[in-house]
């Protein structure tokens, strides 16, 4: 009994031994693992890796906003190109419509078959049309590209009436504005009007216009279109063969050549008809730009044709820089042809 009272004496006279330690890092040792947290090296590799990660998923998130701003660009500029082609398109094709009033088919007498015999499609080069009843260039100075016009009959004067087309910028021919007089079928209608439509297209301050017929100012049709170029396919076996003896219906009307409009107009008349008679399809080319600026690095871009061997495709069409005030934006040139569905068919004049 003894011993088992020393023993219990023992342990409730135990007190542990006082610890004295020198230093905090001393004190740090003797803690468990777990209680220590991070040195400091540790701390730093995680930050390092911490920040690498970050740095990534901004790489990839401005990755992804470029590509998605540089889509979105090329896409308004693809849906603008589109929009143009199918204006231009729609008026060149109906170039020259009108209504038909013969059916004579030898030598020169499809031309005296139609209504309307005033010009059909004309081109200027940095002027626009100063006469719109003969389709002569010297009107308002166009410091870019090309002048596209084209006419038609509005709206039947023999057949019954369908209602007048608007030009292109919403009002119909002779509506405040006098209807245009084709001097050599007066007589043959009331009044001795044919209402014709006139439509030219050029760019004016970045954007494709139109002016009607009024000849006041343009409306604009589509923005960011920086150059505006126009060749036509010249019919140059019917144009050699008019007025000749040989010439007679020329059946298979194509385009030997590409002419711009000046070649056109410098072109001496033939057989009482104009060179741009000849005229049997038309290369449009359109330079459209981005919106936005800095949505690439300033990548050259094609530019359209600037000579007829370019047009004709003989000679290479190399790529230019843009300008220094459009760096990082975005070019790109559209081009489509066209035929002019009133030439199109049997014209004078080829060789049988």
């Amino acid at each position: 009994m003894s011993s088992f009272r020393d023993s219990r004496y023992a342990k409730a006279t135990h007190r542990p031994q006082k610890m004295n330690f020198r230093s905090l890092s001393e004190i740090v040792n003797h803690l468990p693992a777990r209680s220590r947290g991070r040195t400091l090296i540790e701390l730093i590799v995680a930050m390092a890796l911490s920040l690498l990660i970050l740095l990534g998923v901004g790489s990839l998130f401005l990755g992804a906003n470029q590509s998605s701003r540089t889509a979105s660009g090329v896409s308004g500029a693809e849906e603008g190109a589109s929009y143009v082609m199918t204006l231009l398109g729609n008026a060149i094709r109906r170039a020259g419509y009108s209504e038909i009033i013969g059916k004579n088919a030898s030598l020169f007498g499809t031309r005296t078959n139609l209504l309307y015999s005033g010009p059909h499609v004309r081109g200027c080069v940095n002027v626009g049309i100063s006469d719109l009843i003969a389709g002569t260039c010297g009107g308002a100075a166009v410091t870019t590209g090309d002048v596209l016009a084209v006419w038609f009959q509005a709206d039947n004067v023999l057949a019954p009436a369908q209602g007048l087309t608007n030009d292109c910028v919403g009002l119909p021919p002779g509506l405040p504005y006098p209807q245009i007089v084709d001097p050599g079928f007066r007589g043959r209608v009331p009044g001795g009007t044919v209402p014709i439509v006139v439509n030219q297209y050029y760019v004016a301050g970045n954007a494709l216009v139109c002016r009607g017929n009024d000849g006041g100012g343009p409306q604009e049709l589509v923005r960011n279109v920086v150059d505006f170029r126009v060749y036509y396919g010249f019919d140059d076996v019917a144009y050699a063969a008019a007025g000749t003896a040989s010439s007679a219906l020329n059946e298979r009307p194509a385009a030997r050549s590409i002419h711009d409009a000046a070649t056109i107009s410098a072109m001496a008349p033939v057989g009482g008809m104009s060179p741009w008679e000849f005229v049997v399809s038309t290369h449009v080319c359109v330079v459209l730009r981005t919106e936005e600026t800095g949505v690439t690095t300033g990548a050259p871009y094609r530019p359209c044709p600037t000579t007829e061997r370019q047009a004709a495709g003989v000679d290479p069409i190399g790529t230019l820089a843009l300008p220094a005030g459009e760096i990082g934006a975005i070019r790109r040139s559209y081009t489509e042809v066209f035929t002019v569905r009133s030439r199109a068919a049997p014209t004078p004049a080829t060789p049988i």
